[in-house]
């Protein structure tokens, strides 16, 4: 008697969470999944009466389901008739059990099967793979996943998939589909298919399978900036990453949480896994590339596609932003390819590259930025090689206007100031994304951008442009259609100098601008304070972040002015300081349109007027000009210039602050230290940091290097900001990410409209 209470009770209890019965939804209020990311299918399955909460209120998300319970779950989301035949046709399901009906149902249906001895094994926890098989019968998918072998999962542990589970885990990331959810686990985004499942995940996914992924005909994506270029090997614009992250696949990226992923490579190349060597001073890694990834043009891409466009990579004509990492590749070992040395192919989807120093980011993803195919690739570097000019290759139009790529959408057309147009590849490596077209809509005024998104009507996203107090003023508005996203990054609002000029190469003037200008002033006036005053170059989140031992500037325009008094700039009747008959007058540019940028200008002018320095703030331009190559890269702004670095949690600085990264014609305009800052010692740690394989060392050279860079002031750091982007409500499977290299747009595959 006292056995069968317990199994009335126990029984009793899981009904209440997970049936139509027990407590009443009104009663029931889940207050801990409020900003859980599956907030809304916990909600909605709620809603539909398959799953409970506690009668404590709770949803408890990260518990663990057992296979009773996932049978009630899947025989109530999928309408089962429930059946309670007088035998049981398991030995260890006796026919009073809470979820005898369900597992008779789903047994029947052929969502969930007993055990060879017998057994169903109803107390046991559901793991991962189970539930992925679960939820793949239940889609009908028995077929489609019997045909799939190798898992496409986008996860660094896909080879821990059992091969029963290939296919069913490979359908349940698939854009269709999107019943499975990743984990995270030392920096890497995993698939976990021998872990239990948890109440989330469960939910999440039978939430999925009732209501699957819809087909959309267009998703319009607004950003304040327009690509100069679609050349990645010499853009540096955000908004040509945000495009390429729909256009191309990274062989790494990193996913809303910054854990590491494997796309175009199989997985991320580790010493534990085997496929990266560490020796005293020199490396070798294999990097294996996935078989089926196609290009937009229908061409498979192999690792020749990457020999090819490595050896134009290294050409001293070919126009990169910075070789970094490629240098320290050992050109005089291996057979190689195409006229290069320094790998070897080992099949048409791996290669070993030898590397005679050490980089602690050389696994992150292929050397020369990945995977390009070489019969594009191939025209504009003949071409190039037949003038000897690097600019046909860098305006090419197949590099820099029509580029080929493996992503999940393909360009069809680009309207110069107005939008580009993108449509679905079918061939995509993890299946059909869901728009039949993406249109990136370029709105270079961010008062006009705001308008639009209050008006909600032909802007479903915004990527960049809307600024923290615009972000604020949508908060206000409590608009029913957008949902504002504040984005931790790593972003540095910041003023950088010409230092080849011959003024703002005395430090003198430099420190006086700094301590010139009221930056408290500055976030307390357009952030109410919510953004903080930078001292350095890396934000909070940054593993590199030291908040002591960078060189403070307050405002003090006492100092300023004696500082400008000793380097020999005096007052003249005008009021502004003269020196040698030249009044000291500076030019600061930024980004036409962007609001906050011109009321910073405008702050700083006349805070600097107080001490004497003419800013001259009528030069701006679009962000397109602004950063083309031919005046960022190529330092064409006399003076200063204003803009935001968005770093990754890889960078420590070497390409901004090194001094072989100085952009010049000897160097073919390479790197991106645009303020030509020139020094030994910062050049010597970042060498060293980047060869660094301990944390903690290479932690204390980038710090040093900041000291540094606040001792002399290349750059007036500004604030830190986070990212500001919005979206439609009813768009489904955003993630937003700000890093380098990672935009809002980097899961556009799967997005969709509920």
């Amino acid at each position: 008697m006292k056995r069968l209470i317990g199994l009335t009770v126990a029984g009793l209890l899981v009904i209440s969470i997970f049936s139509s019965l027990g407590f009443a939804n009104a009663q029931i209020r889940l207050r801990d999944i409020s900003g859980h990311l599956f907030e809304f299918e916990i909600n909605k399955l709620v809603e539909a009466n398959i799953v409970r909460g506690f009668p404590d209120g709770t949803f408890r998300p990260e518990g663990l389901v057992n296979r009773g319970e996932m049978a009630v779950m899947i025989a109530l989301g999928r309408r089962l008739t429930l059946e309670r035949p007088a035998v049981s046709p398991f030995r260890d399901v006796p026919t009073a059990h809470f979820a005898y009906p369900h597992i008779v149902a789903a047994r029947n249906a052929g969502f969930l099967r007993g055990f060879p001895d017998g057994t169903f094994r109803p107390a046991a926890n559901v793991t991962r793979s189970e539930l992925a098989a679960i939820l793949g019968q239940a889609k009908g998918l028995a077929a489609q996943a019997a045909g799939i072998t190798v898992p496409i999962t986008f996860s660094q542990d896909e080879a821990a998939i059992p091969r029963w589970a290939a296919g069913f885990m490979t359908l349940g990331f698939n854009p269709s589909h999107q019943y499975l959810s990743h984990r995270a686990a030392n920096g890497f985004t995993l698939v976990a298919p021998l872990a239990a499942a948890t109440r989330a995940e469960v939910a999440y996914g039978v939430h999925q399978v009732i209501n699957p992924p819809k087909l959309g005909t267009v998703v319009n994506v607004a950003m304040h900036q327009e690509p100069d270029t679609l050349n990645s090997w010499t853009g540096a614009m955000a908004a040509m990453v945000v495009v390429w992250n729909t256009l191309g696949l990274p062989t790494a990226g990193r996913d809303q949480n910054w854990a590491l992923y494997p796309a175009a490579m199989r997985e991320v190349p580790t010493v534990e896994n085997g496929l990266w060597t560490v020796r005293e001073n020199t490396m070798e890694i294999t990097y294996r590339i996935r078989e089926g990834l196609k290009y937009h043009d229908g061409e498979a891409a192999t690792i020749d596609d990457w020999a090819y466009s490595f050896m134009v990579f290294m050409n001293p004509l070919t126009p990169v932003v910075t070789r970094i990492i490629e240098e320290k590749i050992d050109l005089t070992k291996g057979a190689g390819a195409h006229g290069i040395r320094g790998f070897d192919i080992l099949n048409p989807h791996a290669v070993k590259v030898y590397f005679d120093e050490l980089d602690w980011r050389a696994n992150l993803g292929l050397p020369a930025m990945g995977l390009y195919p070489r019969h594009i690739v191939e025209g504009p570097f003949a071409e190039m090689t037949r003038t000897k000019s690097s600019e046909v290759f860098r305006v090419d139009r197949r590099m820099a206007r029509e580029p080929v790529g493996l992503g999940p959408y393909r360009l069809i057309e680009w309207r110069a100031g107005s939008h580009m147009t993108l449509e679905r590849f079918d061939d995509y490596i993890l299946g059909a994304p869901l728009f039949r077209n993406v249109v990136f809509r370029f709105v270079p005024d961010t008062t006009a951008l705001l308008a639009r998104v209050i008006a909600g009507r032909d802007i479903d996203v915004t990527a960049i442009g809307l600024t923290f107090d615009q972000g604020l003023q949508l908060i206000a508005r409590q608009s029913p259609h957008t949902r504002v996203n504040f984005v931790s990054s790593i972003i540095w609002e910041h003023m950088g100098f010409n230092l080849d000029n011959p003024v703002l190469s005395d430090i003198r003037v430099r420190r006086a601008l700094i301590q010139g200008i009221n930056r408290e002033e500055l976030v307390n006036t357009l952030f109410a304070g919510r953004q903080p005053v930078a001292h350095g170059f890396f934000a909070p989140r940054h593993w590199a972040y030291d908040d002591e031992r960078v060189v403070k500037y307050t405002h003090n325009p006492a100092a300023a002015r004696a500082l400008l008094e000793e380097a020999g700039w005096r007052v003249g009747g005008d009021g502004f300081r003269h020196k040698d008959g030249r009044r000291l007058t500076i030019i600061l540019e930024t980004t036409a349109g962007s609001v906050v940028r011109e009321q910073t200008q405008a702050i700083f002018k006349a805070q600097l007027r107080e001490v004497g320095i003419d800013l001259d703030i009528t030069k701006n331009r679009p962000a397109a000009a602004l950063f083309a190559r031919t005046h960022f890269t190529m330092r064409r702004w006399p003076d200063m210039i204003m803009f935001a670095w968005i770093s990754g949690i890889t960078s420590i600085g070497d390409t901004i602050f090194h001094k072989d990264q100085i952009p010049t014609a000897e160097n073919g305009w390479m790197g991106q230290n645009i303020y030509g800052w020139r020094n030994e010692e910062a050049s010597r740690l970042l060498d060293s940091a980047g060869r660094e394989m301990s944390d903690v060392r290479r932690r204390e050279q980038v710090v040093r290097v900041q000291e540094l860079m606040t001792q002399e002031l290349p750059v007036i750091p500004l604030y830190f900001r986070f990212a500001v982007d919005t979206n439609k409500i009813n768009l489904a499977s955003i993630r937003p990410v700000q890093l380098a290299g990672q935009y809002i747009t980097w899961n556009i595959y799967n997005w969709y409209f509920r």
